[in-house]
């Protein structure tokens, strides 16, 4: 029902000949408390493009920082996101997801499974997959990694334990991308 009244709210606005900008979009920001995965925007109220001036006023001070070339990570555990930020041009190239309580609009969520992902965004435009032997788990197992990406700009990466473990692939992080660079800033190729 709100999908509907949303579409028809934005049929009488593109009617009457007027449309938002980016710009305009980005200064009605969400909630503070706001969990919505937009895929090619935002993540609650964290945007692409957003400076780092409105990022730390949004954020505060990250967890943990990670540089990546002209890039850093900038984690806020309590959170449960990421944010790529290019400190070159001074802007968020991508945003991640850790925490289950953040959703789409149709229930993309961590710890689903591949499978629904599937059922829900359709055939991915791309994908990627990885194993990494015997590191980061207690275990010591090796286990396999891979990601399935959409130029609507989100990508899934999932996770699974190998060694015949015949448990689904389940959503590690979500990621949200620009649609026109998707493939630059996710790993699928």
């Amino acid at each position: 029902m709100k999908r509907l009244l949303w579409r028809l709210v934005i049929l009488s606005i593109a009617g009457c000949g007027w449309t938002a900008s980016l710009e305009e979009m980005k200064a009605s920001s969400p909630p503070r408390d706001d969990k919505m995965i937009v895929p090619g925007w935002r993540v609650g109220q964290l945007y692409l493009g957003m400076t780092s001036v409105v990022l730390f006023a949004a954020m505060g001070e990250p967890d943990t920082t990670k540089p990546h070339n002209n890039f850093r990570w900038f984690r806020w555990e309590n959170r449960g996101l990421s944010v790529l930020h290019d400190m070159e041009a001074d802007q968020v190239e991508a945003i991640e997801v850790h925490h289950e309580s953040y959703k789409t609009a149709e229930g993309v969520h961590i710890g689903m499974s591949e499978l629904a992902v599937v059922a829900i965004l359709g055939t991915p435009q791309a994908s990627y997959s990885e194993s990494r032997p015997q590191q980061t788990f207690a275990s010591a197992e090796a286990f396999m990694i891979g990601g399935y990406c959409y130029k609507s700009g989100i990508a899934t990466f999932f996770e699974n334990m190998l060694d015949n473990n015949p448990a689904p692939y389940l959503v590690r992080h979500i990621r949200v991308i620009p649609t026109k660079e998707w493939r630059t800033v996710s790993q699928c190729k």
